[in-house]
């Protein structure tokens, strides 16, 4: 169940399934929908989404008709009639949500974008290019507080991409936090994974302008790019009943095995630890607000374990010189070996094929990159292969009948 999260509509049409063939009351069905945040109206017939895209494509045809005849209507009516027209359609909308009505997220999808339409149709009218960056400001300004007040999706999607843009047109965007961080909340509590990652998006870009305002180190930027991965794995196991729980932890997961992979070679150990990180002051500031973000979420045991512990190593990162690559470049493999050989001791134990099948992936790659990394006779390899392939088939033998036991 915690997989289908990631997959809202169908759980949900699963839901009014069971309900269909009596297995759920409407009242427990119901229930089930609201403690999962799902909008029965979404789910109706499916064509949820279709009206959506209906109202964005007649959204973008007034747009485009509009600015095709511009010049030939008169100022007056022009303004006016934008106006007016945003106000009914976005006030039949919000009539329509009250109502419980069919149409409503088409309405104030289509508001939505008749609001951002008339700001910059206006800006035209009055020769403000020269503020058109400003625009986004103000349509997002518009739409955010909207899609969050009236529990529709599509419209704060909107108003997180205008946001997003306004921002990355900034040199440095302070007023940003104040609009991306409702759309975390509201991604969250619509268990939204597409706003979720477009306010991912705009706080990492906005968190790079940060960076470069205070001319910040490349390797002290780097640093604080891998401390993310360890918070964003303990707001996936914080919120790991939910949709976006499940994704993150599981991409934050493969992200650290695969950065741990690409530092198995020792090349990559002897570029990072070239040259001092001298910004102490910006790292440890960084790696505190991390490490306090983390304790805030609650995550588990071991979560809390991995995530405190990577960021623990990257505070002491900058001590390290590049002598010692080659002892890292060792620990890594070592440690690699380690987690292939754990996931497939708690795969069988817990008679988890997939997770077998991984640490066993994880430990070949390892040996194979290990392998082709050193000059080797092909009559050598060849064997080795040979005998390596017919012991991973005795062991799958051996694992099946484990498994199935």
């Amino acid at each position: 169940m915690k997989f289908l999260k990631l997959f809202r509509r169908e759980l949900g049409q699963e839901i009014l399934l069971w309900e269909k063939e009596g297995l759920l009351s409407s009242e427990s069905a119901d229930k089930i929908l609201k403690f999962e945040n799902i909008e029965r109206s979404s789910l109706q017939v499916g064509t949820s989404l279709l009206r959506v895209i209906a109202a964005f494509l007649v959204g973008l045809g007034v747009i485009l008709l509009l600015n095709r005849n511009w010049n030939d209507i008169p100022e007056f009516i022009r303004l006016i009639g934008l106006i007016s027209v945003t106000l009914y359609v976005q006030y039949q909308g919000i009539k329509s949500k009250e109502g419980n009505g069919e149409y409503s997220g088409s309405l104030l999808t289509l508001g939505a974008i008749l609001f951002g339409a008339t700001i910059f149709l206006v800006g035209q009218m009055y020769h403000l290019g020269i503020h058109f960056n400003l625009g986004f400001l103000l349509w997002a300004l518009g739409v955010i507080p909207l899609g969050y007040l009236s529990n529709t999706l599509f419209v704060s999607i909107i108003g997180a991409v205008a946001a997003l843009v306004w921002m990355q047109n900034q040199e440095i965007a302070w007023f940003y936090p104040l609009l991306v961080v409702p759309s975390f909340v509201f991604a969250l509590k619509r268990d939204s994974i597409i706003l979720f990652l477009i306010s991912s998006v705009g706080a990492f870009i906005f968190g790079a302008q940060v960076l470069d305002y205070f001319d910040t180190q490349t390797k002290v930027a780097m640093l604080l790019s891998f401390g993310l991965l360890p918070v964003v794995l303990s707001l996936g196991d914080s919120f790991k009943f939910s949709g976006i729980g499940t994704f993150l932890k599981l991409w934050s997961l493969r992200g650290m095995l695969l950065l741990l992979f690409i530092f198995s070679w020792v090349d990559y150990w002897e570029n990072a630890l070239k040259g001092n990180v001298h910004q102490y002051t910006i790292l440890y500031l960084g790696l505190a607000i991390f490490g306090s973000l983390i304790l805030l979420l609650n995550p588990s045991k071991w979560a809390k374990i991995i995530s405190l512990g990577s960021l623990l190593f990257l505070g002491v990162f900058p001590f390290i010189t590049w002598e010692y690559s080659i002892l890292l470049f060792i620990l890594t493999n070592l440690f690699i070996v380690f987690l292939s050989i754990l996931f497939m001791v708690k795969g069988i134990k817990g008679k988890n094929s997939k997770l077998v099948s991984f640490g066993a992936f994880y430990l070949i790659a390892l040996a194979l990159a290990r392998f082709f990394s050193v000059d080797t006779d092909y009559v050598v390899a060849g064997v080795i292969f040979v005998i390596v392939g017919v012991f991973f088939l005795f062991f799958e033998s051996w694992l099946k009948r484990r498994l199935i036991a």
